[in-house]
């Protein structure tokens, strides 16, 4: 795993290269550009959780569109100071899938280790509904919701300047293309650059010895099944996903 001029690139699966899209297109109602991300200071203290913050955020609003399709769900430790954050998008083919589903061994990894987790829900695409979200929507919507948390999430006790954004099977799709094209964070007047790392979990659709040419991250997941490559992850009984991810982040976020 190897640090990039702007982030670290997790290849975390059986095989995996980061990909991404040329075509892509305005949100329909983008969200308020955050401010420039500050540059880092060894001096400037740690900024800790302002109380009673919601834990549950609508990151954007679109007309017509439930407010749940596009929030997420801050889970942060008791007392985050300077917290690193790690942000999740879940799977489900684009069709289906909640940003609550196989949660409870990630919220214990990552509390223990200090570090806020957020899961990201976004548009789903439902068969014969022309309304519903298509290319590029879901890839809008998780930029949006990078943007809330670069511009929100001090205010819970992160660190806006030590950010990861993983994701699995279809959120592994998404997490490559907003990390590796810049169209969809400049939407939101950022740059891939605000992500310290990136991590796209998928069994699939990659190309392990692309990846390994370029020097990316990878783990042999070739044991796991496609969903325990997601289920696997905090799990007491895994020996595959939970401590390579670990280092990895770990690494990423000094």
């Amino acid at each position: 795993m190897v640090r990039s001029p702007h982030r670290r690139l997790a290849i975390l699966a059986a095989v995996a290269v980061l990909s991404s899209v040329a075509a892509a297109c305005q949100p329909s109602s983008p969200a308020s550009p955050p401010t420039t991300r500050p540059t880092t200071s060894t001096t400037a203290p740690r900024r800790c959780a302002t109380p009673g913050l919601p834990t549950t955020v609508a990151y954007r609003s679109i007309p017509g569109v439930p407010a749940n399709s596009v929030s997420l769900d801050v889970h942060a430790p008791a007392h985050a100071c300077g917290a690193p954050v790690v942000m999740w998008v879940h799977g489900g083919g684009y069709h289906v899938g909640d940003k609550a589903n196989q949660m409870r061994d990630k919220v214990a990894l990552f509390d223990a280790k200090g570090w806020i987790l957020v899961s990201i829900n976004y548009r789903l695409t439902v068969e014969a509904k022309p309304s519903s979200a298509h290319f590029p929507d879901h890839y809008h919507d998780v930029a949006a919701a990078a943007a809330w948390v670069h511009g929100n999430i001090a205010r819970y006790g992160g660190d806006p300047n030590r950010t990861a954004l993983l994701g699995h099977s279809a959120g592994a799709d998404i997490v490559a293309n907003v990390a590796d094209n810049p169209t969809y964070l400049k939407s939101y007047g950022l740059t891939p650059a605000v992500l310290d790392c990136a991590g796209p979990l998928d069994t699939e659709g990659f190309d392990k010895v692309a990846a390994t040419r370029a020097r990316t991250g990878t783990i042999d997941a070739g044991g796991l099944s496609h969903a325990e490559v997601n289920t696997k992850i905090g799990a007491t009984d895994d020996t595959v996903m939970t401590a390579p991810l670990i280092r990895f982040l770990t690494t990423c976020f000094r």
